[in-house]
């Protein structure tokens, strides 16, 4: 499965209040945890100045892992017009190449790299600001069809200030192996 057979399971975990500058990579995620069961998870009163790659991302990258009951509430994600596409640098002496303002990273990923199940998330109160010259794409796909993406409810999303009441207006594509996804509108 990718860990010690006696590896406990990552349970009750709060993030709170915090404000994260990510200037590679992902902001809030559950991806690297090697553990038998991710549960009870709560993300809340975030604010996302800035990141590269992706706001929110699910999904194990080893291991099999059943991730399950994860909530993110009152997430703000701000979009950067100038923002760099994620290059890895291949040496000390390595330049980026990168052209400024062309990249808009992810608002959120939820796809597993092994077989592992993902259920019951909750995105709630979540508001994406910037310019509006960049709308973030988001993607949902399981792995397979024993270990897929399921129950998934998405209640007030804002992205630049436009409620999103479906995949369509959220840009949200909805791969293979996923069940059941929500949307609510907002008050």
């Amino acid at each position: 499965h990718g860990y010690p057979a006696a590896t406990p399971p990552v349970r009750n975990v709060t993030v709170s209040n915090c404000v994260i500058w990510n200037d590679w990579g992902i902001a809030l995620k559950l991806d690297e945890l090697a553990a038998p069961e991710i549960a009870h998870v709560l993300f809340q009163d975030c604010d996302i100045i800035r990141t590269c790659s992706c706001a929110i991302r699910i999904g194990a990258v080893y291991g099999r892992p059943t991730i399950r009951d994860v909530r993110f509430e009152r997430i703000h994600v701000e979009i950067d017009d100038d923002a760099y596409a994620p290059m890895i640098q291949q040496g000390r002496e390595a330049k980026y190449t990168g052209t400024r303002g062309v990249h808009c990273p992810a608002l959120l990923v939820m796809s597993p790299k092994t077989a592992s199940p993902i259920q019951d998330v909750l995105l709630k109160d979540i508001t994406v600001t910037g310019s509006g010259r960049h709308f973030p794409r988001s993607v949902l796909r399981g792995f397979d069809a024993d270990h897929g993406v399921e129950d998934v409810t998405i209640e007030n999303l804002r992205v630049y200030g436009k409620p999103v009441q479906n995949e369509q207006e959220g840009r949200i594509r909805i791969g293979e192996h996923v069940k059941n996804v929500k949307f609510v509108a907002g008050r």
